[in-house]
């Protein structure tokens, strides 16, 4: 059964975001690497952050065995004992906060050059402070210094949008290319909530590109991942839609259910 809605479904975002961010960046590997191969490789990385988890509750380690005296050592009388040990004093576990954010890499065969980096933009890249953030707006700037093409996908309604030096046009969503050779400049598309998700046409080498239909793969990950049961229509989407889009989107859903029972 197809989404309610004609794009991006707006129920993902609070609800299976980290399912369907994997299952998205993976299925549009295969469709690259369908268009690319042999002369480029698609691969899919990962960028783990870890640190602490402050203000997470924190358990407290209870030793296994505690010794309060010791027996007396062979040759001693039983009177004379060994001066018991310090007694170790619970204190909290270490907690860590690990973060895992996949992103595609398309490299040029036979020598493996970096070409083009794919990102899907996830919530703790739009969290003001969060340390993922700031680590991925460096890892960009790297990126944006390099001869290597940068395409970025936000999908997201909420959070911050990433820097850009003059305000995006109003949008639900977001995908920008960021060609090597035209820096600073990048193309921005704004997306719509009421319509399907767009071509996107990802730069390569000199003249080549690959095309990919992000509905297509859209749908493909809606269908496979059975999200139409997975989700609960019956809650508002997170963030909340304007009153517009509100009425628009429950009206798209009792719509979808007609079809659903007919």
């Amino acid at each position: 059964m197809p989404s309610p809605f004609p794009g991006m479904d707006p129920h993902i975002e609070g609800q299976i975001w980290k399912d369907f961010h994997g299952a998205f960046l993976y299925e549009l590997r295969a469709e690259l690497v369908r268009q690319v191969r042999p002369g480029y490789e698609v691969l899919a990385q990962e960028d783990v952050y870890v640190e602490y988890a402050e203000e997470r509750p924190r358990r407290t380690i209870e030793p296994d065995l505690l010794i309060s005296g010791a027996a007396p050592r062979a040759g001693r009388s039983a009177t004379e004992t060994v001066s018991p040990p310090s007694v170790p004093i619970p204190l909290p576990a270490l907690a860590l906060d690990e973060e895992r954010h996949t992103y595609l890499e398309i490299r040029r065969m036979p020598g493996r050059r970096l070409v083009t980096v794919l990102e899907l933009l996830s919530a703790t890249n739009k969290q003001p402070g969060d340390k993922a953030r700031q680590r991925y707006l460096e890892k960009r700037r790297d990126i944006q210094a390099s001869s290597v093409h940068l395409v970025e996908l936000d999908l997201l309604r909420g959070g911050v949008r990433l820097p850009m030096e003059e305000p995006l046009p109003p949008a639900a969503f977001y995908m920008l290319v960021s060609r090597w050779e035209r820096r600073p400049i990048a193309d921005v598309t704004g997306l719509s909530l009421r319509a399907p998700l767009p071509g996107l046409v990802v730069p390569l080498l000199d003249t080549d590109t690959a095309v990919v239909d992000l509905q297509g793969v859209f749908e493909s990950v809606y269908g496979r991942g059975g999200y139409d049961y997975v989700l609960d229509y019956s809650t508002p989407a997170v963030p909340p839609l304007d009153e517009e889009d509100g009425v628009w989107a429950a009206a798209r859903v009792a719509e979808w259910r007609t079809g659903r029972r007919d």
